[in-house]
């Protein structure tokens, strides 16, 4: 299967397009305050499901973990972190391994998030109601809400969203820019390590997934080979590769997904909320385990039923 540059640069063009919305919603404070007034770490998990979505998930993690650890319970991180991560993957612009799926395979927006919020609702259930338990501490005060700046944030959002689905991604990043610009007169924050990171990883890792033999005829293959190989090699790697492989595209999404839940290296999300909250490195992996092999399980169900 032939990948062509253009399509690479789409996906770049695509991920800095909501790495600059993601800056203008944290502007807003709009995730941070709601987050520190609410009061349960069950309504935590729910905005950390919502920020994942909306704010990719490496960014998520800088807002989100810091105000769990302070919530006073750091046994709660690896849970909050991992619906930041489910959260992300609900979405088509939630985090890079998405952005690329969505750009190559040009899935309807509805259509993605319909069958992404079915295949991953039993491991989102589960990391909610585990939640349940734990007492949040007063934080005793809240992170100022600029109400017009998230609006045009949303704003920003829905007028990317429609331009990238009429294939007008360079102009979505134009637009995104200039809606940033024009609000705080300054040019927004962009990781431009991770864009110069994953420029290499998309020419090395589609070289190697064009030059392996993989074999994988079955969505269920698919799907068990996308989360073996984001364990090992995280998930935007094994995402790359495994782009050769098949034309399905929700059995390797939702693979590449549930394997961000597994080891640490699974997904740079996962070490960013390592380090944030310096929670404990079995504690993390015992619950990431839990609810990779409950989401193994629900997937295959899934994938059985409707491909």
């Amino acid at each position: 299967m032939a990948l062509s540059v253009e399509s690479d640069f789409e996906a770049l063009a695509i991920l800095a397009t909501f790495m600059v919305i993601s800056e203008e919603f944290k502007e807003s404070g709009l995730f941070q305050n709601l987050a520190a007034r609410i009061n349960s770490y069950w309504i935590l998990g729910l905005v950390a499901l919502a920020a994942g979505a909306f704010l990719m998930n490496d960014g998520a993690m800088y807002v989100i973990i810091p105000i769990s650890v302070a919530m006073g319970s750091n046994e709660v991180t690896p849970l909050i972190a991992a619906l930041v991560n489910l959260g992300s993957a609900l979405t088509p612009f939630g985090n890079p391994q998405n952005v690329i799926i969505w750009n190559e395979f040009k899935i309807p927006l509805e259509l993605f998030i319909s069958k992404m919020s079915l295949g991953l609702a039993l491991p989102i259930a589960v990391s909610l109601y585990s939640l349940k338990g734990y007492e949040k501490r007063s934080l005793g005060e809240t992170v100022p809400l600029k109400g017009s700046e998230a609006l045009v944030a949303l704003a920003s959002l829905i007028v990317a969203v429609a331009l990238i689905r009429l294939e007008l991604s360079y102009l979505a990043l134009l637009s995104s820019f200039a809606s940033y610009i024009s609000l705080y007169r300054k040019a927004p924050k962009i990781e431009w390590k991770v864009l110069a990171s994953l420029s290499i990883m998309i020419v090395l890792f589609k070289w190697i997934g064009q030059h392996l033999k993989i074999d994988a005829s079955s969505p269920l293959e698919v799907f068990l080979m996308s989360v073996g190989l984001s364990q090992v090699i995280s998930n935007v790697p094994a995402t790359l590769i495994l782009l050769n492989v098949t034309r399905d595209w929700f059995p390797l999404a939702l693979g590449v997904n549930v394997g961000g839940l597994g080891t640490p290296i699974a997904s740079l999300a996962n070490v960013i909320a390592i380090t944030i909250s310096k929670a404990s490195l079995r504690t993390f992996v015992r619950v990431n385990a839990i609810l990779l092999t409950i989401s193994i399980a629900w997937g295959l169900i899934v994938i059985s039923l409707i491909g």
